[in-house]
């Protein structure tokens, strides 16, 4: 025994140091790549090290995939550079990364347990995969297959995120891990924004999904965008997760926690207005209503503990409005050069090719 510890320790040391030359020499191979590549390829070799010190690697996966998804760190094999609405690239991205991670400890799961955690969810899952089929059989007649396989590939790589989630998000524990990283998520975008609205401009962050400037004199330029590329998709990804922090600030216990809520609604609130996105201003004061309308109706919530958390948010919004009011009197009554108008040709279009 005490012979063959002095054996274990050269042979560590040994390993250790073989693994230490090839990371060296990996990364002196790769110095030269884009940044891009140079990323994903020393994230690639350091996984390995970072897993052994994970106790759950599920949850890890999980945590991952949610935050990264506001992130385009992506690799494109197929990208459309004329200015249109819709999918414009087709390519991997870390997210993808991710949910293959997750889909790989899933499989796993399945092939060593007896009774494995499968989750179908008929009503949601046979409905998308109809709607789903029914739009990459649209691509036999496209007259732009590139753009229609692009969607397609889209709508694929979000039912995939989408059947893989409900696999892997499976109690309470679980549930709260995904709320709390989404609200890190619009915290994340929020901080990234402000410091554009306080720079009136991007702040190099392309690698991540900043566009990079418009050399055009584009009217997008005083509107923040976070890291998805456009503010129309961060007003998109702030409408849709504006109401967790405000829901959660309802039913948490802690102070500190309940602070942290209010305090990410607020700066989410005030970076929406800053998008300059209309249609989201919109989406989000009918979401907000319609949740209050629930909240009140919800036997969990007694009238006398909804009362000053409503009363603060309706005093809250009117202010951040009021702040930034010059933002919004300028969407609503400026000039938007036919924008709006615009919109109801596109409106007879879609309801022509639906009554076809």
């Amino acid at each position: 025994m005490l012979n063959s510890l002095p054996k274990a320790r050269l042979l560590q040391s040994v390993l250790f140091g073989a693994i230490g030359v090839f990371v060296g020499i990996a990364v002196t191979f790769a110095a030269d790549f884009p940044q891009k590549f140079l990323i994903v390829f020393v994230a690639g070799l350091s996984f390995p090290f970072a897993a052994l010190l994970i106790r759950d690697i599920r949850r890890f996966f999980l945590a991952a995939t949610v935050i990264s998804v506001p992130v385009h760190f992506d690799i494109n094999f197929m990208h459309q550079f004329e200015q249109q609405a819709g999918a414009s690239t087709a390519g991997i991205n870390l997210t993808d990364l991710f949910v293959l991670g997750l889909l790989l400890v899933w499989l796993i799961e399945i092939a060593s347990q007896e009774r494995p955690y499968t989750l179908f969810f008929s009503k949601l899952t046979i409905p998308a995969i109809i709607h789903f089929e029914a739009v990459a059989l649209s691509m036999l007649w496209a007259p732009r297959l590139d753009l229609a396989f692009m969607e397609v590939f889209r709508m694929f790589k979000v039912f995939i995120l989408y059947f893989i989630l409900i696999n892997h998000i499976r109690d309470k524990k679980d549930v709260r891990l995904v709320v709390w990283v989404l609200i890190g998520s619009l915290a994340f975008e929020g901080i990234i924004s402000s410091l554009q609205a306080i720079t009136g401009g991007r702040l190099g962050l392309d690698f991540l999904g900043e566009a990079p400037p418009d050399l055009d004199g584009d009217s997008s330029l005083w509107r923040v965008m976070g890291t998805l590329g456009h503010p129309n998709k961060l007003a998109t990804f702030m409408e849709s997760l504006l109401l967790l922090p405000f829901g959660l600030f309802l039913v948490e216990k802690s102070r500190r926690n309940r602070l942290i809520c209010l305090i990410v609604f607020i700066m989410g609130c005030i970076i929406l207005i800053l998008t300059g996105t209309r249609g989201a201003w919109i989406g989000f004061m009918l979401a907000f209503l319609l949740f209050m309308f629930f909240v009140i109706k919800s036997r969990h919530f007694s009238l006398r503990s909804f009362l000053l958390p409503a009363a603060l948010v309706l005093i809250l919004l009117p202010t951040i409005t009021a702040l930034f009011w010059g933002m919004v009197e300028e969407r609503v009554f400026g000039d938007d050069y036919g924008s709006a108008a615009s919109r109801v040709p596109m409106f007879k279009i879609a309801l022509n090719v639906i009554a076809a």
